[in-house]
């Protein structure tokens, strides 16, 4: 897991102000103390750059290339002028480039090794002049090579600047940037003052796109040295790079934020941990992510990763409405053109239930019940599961003919509001999210959402309190807290202020309000 279960922070440093050269020279040492990283102290500017290019895709690809050799590679390279042509290269799976040798055999090169991810070699460089579409240079902070080329750009003010202040000096290295230039491939950058630091995508448009870096739990890791040790750790940069990164049709580039990260890797844990419990409870799980903080973009990237494991024949997204299923067509879509099968009807369905190649399939669980009258092979093969706003709809018999049905699903719900023991209905059987799917895999509630402004804020109005004592409460004995809540009176009073404050609140209903009740019968 890339996304620690509980992280230990390191001792920080007692210095309350360090310059920018102080948390650069402090970067650049913990990195190269952690083993994984070569300091190339030589490059300073995009001649040196491409040099250094050309060395490592020669030890990546185990070749010794001529110059003209590699000047194909380098022409190729600089031809993709936009900065979403330079993403292609990164993410699209598999991709090679094909070249001429002096012998005048076909050479397929690799730029980065996608599979594999140990063998791409990570370097810090620092002080970098760039020269400007229009004249003049920039220098620089820090950036990280991998294979050669600068995927990962960081940006650091010294300890008590605001991170914002970094934030637009990267986007004015952008604007000035040359469309040639070799640091058009930066895909992720990342910004620190050394107390804080975060990270976002080549495409983020405003600071609000930007991510801290968190553990399981969703404590955040600020510190730089903390950040050191675990966002540039090689094996999370990496995985993050090539594993959790979206490049969509709209050429937005989105990065995965650690909570969806943590998700998508408990459920792929889970997968492969459980294998010989397939068809049971324990082989699956449910994620609690609230409303608003992506879950779909969470859940796509699950079903992609989760396809790609070789005993996972089909992954089934499961959602419980017409209008959810054409929304999470269109966004699979979004994401990556003709990643999903999507079955607008039964036919169609038991038709892709019956192709082998057809390794991710979107659905309704009302057609998903139909189709589960015919035969196919599939329902004996290990599947994936997932279930979109499983706290709804997934209590009855429809649920439980899934499960008879196939016999080695792992099945995993996604919630913003699961079922509990204290809001359950006496009715099902299954009366729990956690009895129906299994252990809760993850955790990101509305309080952390709130805290990480991923989702607006409420503006809580408190009419009562069951925990307020005074001097009138302590009057009156044998108070019945629900008659006090329910009482005619408190409610009669509580309609005549939304009346009377409504259009105020919400702004003239540029807002929304929710009523938070102690029972149905007290809301109706």
């Amino acid at each position: 897991m890339i996304v620690l279960d509980d992280y230990s922070k390191i001792p920080q440093s007692e210095q309350s102000s360090q310059s920018e050269s102080e948390l650069e020279n402090e970067l650049i040492n913990d990195l190269v103390n952690s083993g994984e990283y070569e300091y190339k102290a030589d490059i300073k500017d995009e001649n040196s750059l491409w040099q250094n290019a050309h060395k490592c895709i020669e030890e990546l690809n185990d070749i010794k290339l001529s110059q003209s050799e590699w000047a194909q590679i380098k022409e190729y390279l600089k031809g993709k002028k936009s900065r979403y042509e330079k993403s292609a290269i990164v993410f699209e799976s598999g991709h090679v480039l094909t070249i001429k040798l002096d012998n005048g055999k076909d050479k397929n090169i690799k730029i980065f090794d996608k599979n594999e991810l140990g063998r791409n070699k990570l370097q810090i460089i620092n002080q970098i002049w760039q020269r400007r579409n229009t004249s003049g240079e920039n220098r620089y902070d820090a950036s990280v090579l991998v294979n050669g080329f600068p995927l990962v750009h960081i940006e650091l003010k010294r300890r008590g600047v605001s991170m914002l202040n970094a934030f637009e000096q990267i986007k004015r290295y952008k604007a000035q940037m040359s469309e040639d230039s070799i640091y058009g491939f930066a895909q992720i950058f990342i910004i620190s003052n050394g107390t804080f630091s975060k990270y976002f995508s080549n495409t983020a448009k405003d600071y609000g796109f930007t991510s801290k870096w968190m553990d399981a739990k969703n404590n955040e890791i600020d510190d730089l040295k903390d950040f050191c040790a675990t966002f540039l750790a090689k094996k999370t940069l990496l995985e993050v790079i090539f594993r959790y990164c979206v490049l969509d049709s709209e050429k937005n580039l989105k990065v995965l934020r650690p909570y969806q990260i943590a998700a998508c890797e408990r459920i792929l844990g889970r997968i492969n941990s459980s294998s010989k419990q397939a068809g049971s409870r324990e082989a699956g799980g449910y994620i609690w992510h609230t409303t608003g903080s992506g879950k779909t973009l969470t859940s796509f990237k699950t079903a992609v990763l989760a396809s790609r494991l070789e005993n996972i024949k089909k992954v089934l997204f499961v959602v419980d409405r017409k209008d959810l299923y054409t929304q999470t067509q269109r966004e699979y879509e979004n994401f990556a053109k003709g990643s999903a099968n999507g079955a607008n009807n039964s036919k169609t369905l038991k038709k892709l239930l019956g192709d082998k190649d057809a390794k991710i399939v979107i659905t309704t669980i009302q057609r998903l019940v139909k189709a589960l009258n015919d035969e196919f092979s599939v329902y004996d093969d290990e599947v994936a599961i997932i279930i979109d706003e499983c706290h709804r709809s997934q209590f009855g018999d429809m649920h439980r003919r899934i499960k008879e049905r196939f016999k080695r699903a792992h099945i995993f719900g996604f919630t913003g509001t699961p079922i509990f023991d204290e809001n359950a209905s006496a009715n099902s059987y299954y009366n729990t999210t956690e009895n129906l799917f299994g252990d809760r895999l993850h955790t990101y509630n509305i309080i952390s959402a709130i805290r990480d402004e991923n989702v607006l804020k409420f503006n809580i109005i408190k009419t009562a309190s069951a925990k307020a004592k005074n001097s009138a409460d302590e009057q009156v004995e044998g108070i019945d807290e629900l008659s006090a809540l329910n009482d005619e009176r408190r409610i009669e009073n509580n309609c005549a202020f939304v009346l009377k404050e409504f259009e105020g609140l919400t702004h003239k209903r540029a807002f929304n309000s929710i009523f938070a009740t102690s029972s149905t019968a007290s809301a109706k």
